[in-house]
This record gives structure tokens, C-alpha cells and sequence, in this order.
């Protein structure tokens, strides 16, 4: 899959036509219920430094659509398996900026909120995927697909988030991160944060790690046996 993004752009994502707005909290996540083999998210940031050269005129100035520039294309692929009767998987998704996500795997609805966390105004996402065909302690997929804008646009460099699920059983966390032709990466330090919030450390277990010589791609992979656990790549370029 990472050399088949690294050949082509990807398009944005289109906005679900299940998708609604909504004020206050949205569904809890549920993975608790499943059991997660693997997740593997490629970021795709070779359009997120581009600005459309409409976005300037006076016509767009209070458009929606004048927020969704500098797109970075995510794309998350799971392998689970449903350890209670559940027939829904309930996702999470936020950002700083604006967010537009979509399951590509099966059929989901979407909620959305846009509101203060932690004193930042945070736009998040609910996807509710239907996984009620699907039998008990069989492995599946879920892919899901997230276009942020406006996100990893620092000039010196950015970070992406990832974190293992509710669970004790071994998972393999991998991230994929696809760099512009102009802005190559120089270097990635991996943090790891605990559930509890407590203060950050620098990722001290087992882990594997590739930059290919033009500093175009970059790719880290580890076993996760913490149930929970933050990792943050800050990258710069």
C-alpha cells in the first residue's frame, strides 16, 4: 500500500452524505470490544503546503470552503476481530483545523462537533462503522480515509499522532508519512504518552524505523503491548 500512495497524490476526501453536525458530546469509543491486530496509518503530506490560488479572493473570504486548503490525506487501515456482539466501531477522529473523514471499507455514519478542547477549538469526528455481518473472533478490515487541512503546516516542521487501542494483546502500530518533493524530512523524534496524561517520554521500547535517501518517505513500526499508550512523530523538514 505504501508504495502504491508514494506513486500518486491522493484526491481529497469527499464529505459523506451521512454526515451531520451536532452540538455536544459525541459516541464514546468502543474498542474495548474488539481486538486490534494491527493499525497502520499512511499520511500523505505532498499537497498539505499548497494553498489554491483562489483562496486569496474577496468571494471565498467567508466560505466554508475557504478553511479546506493545504490538504494532508490520511489513510488508516485496521485489522480486528470483535470479541463481544457488537455491530457497531465506533472511531475517532480530530484536528486543529478542519477535518472531512470516510470509511472506505464498509458502510458508517458520521457526527461532527467543532468546540473548545483543552482551550484549542477542535473540529472531531465520530464513525460509526457497521460491522453487524460480521461474525464473532473473525479478522477483518476497517480502512478509513481523513483529509485534514490546515494541520501540518509548521514552517520548521509538524508532528502526527497515533495510539494503541484498550488492550494487553500485542498490536503492531505502523506509521507511513509521505513528504513533499520540496520539503523533505530531516529528522523524526518519536514521543510516547501514557493514558493518564501524565508527562511525555522519549519512545524508549523496540521499534523500526526507514527514511529512504531523498528523505521523501518515512516509515516506524513497533509492537505495542501498552494498553492505550500515545505516540507523537514530530518531524522536521
Amino acid at each position: 500500500m505504501l508504495v502504491v500512495s508514494a506513486q500518486k497524490t491522493t484526491d481529497t476526501t469527499v464529505p459523506p452524505i451521512t454526515s451531520q453536525r451536532v452540538m455536544g458530546s459525541l459516541p464514546e469509543e468502543n474498542g474495548a470490544s474488539f481486538r486490534f491486530f494491527s493499525d497502520l496509518s499512511v499520511l500523505d503530506l505532498r499537497r498539505s503546503q499548497q494553498t489554491p490560488w483562489y483562496s486569496h479572493l474577496r468571494l471565498f473570504e467567508s466560505s466554508e470552503e475557504a478553511e479546506k486548503t493545504k490538504p494532508a490525506i490520511l489513510r488508516s487501515v485496521m485489522t480486528l476481530e470483535k470479541i463481544k456482539d457488537e455491530r457497531k466501531l465506533i472511531l475517532h477522529y480530530s484536528t486543529t483545523g478542519t477535518l472531512v473523514v470516510r470509511c472506505l471499507s464498509q458502510p458508517a455514519t458520521y457526527e461532527e462537533t467543532v468546540g473548545p478542547e483543552h482551550g484549542t477549538l477542535t473540529d472531531t469526528w465520530a464513525v460509526t462503522v457497521d460491522v453487524g455481518a460480521i461474525p464473532m473472533n473473525t479478522k477483518f478490515e476497517v480502512i478509513v480515509e481523513a483529509t485534514y487541512y490546515n494541520e501540518f503546516v509548521g514552517v520548521n516542521g509538524s508532528a502526527y499522532s497515533t495510539y494503541a487501542n484498550e488492550q494487553t494483546d500485542p498490536e503492531d502500530i505502523s506509521v507511513a508519512i509521505i513528504f513533499p518533493d520540496d520539503k523533505p524530512v530531516k529528522g523524526v523524534n518519536v514521543m510516547e504518552y501514557p493514558p493518564s496524561q501524565a508527562p511525555g517520554a522519549k519512545f524508549a521500547g523496540m521499534a523500526r524505523e526507514f527514511t529512504d535517501r531523498k528523505g521523501l518517505t518515512y516509515y516506524w513500526t513497533t509492537i505495542n503491548t501498552r494498553s492505550d499508550y500515545f505516540y507523537t512523530l514530530n518531524w522536521s523538514w
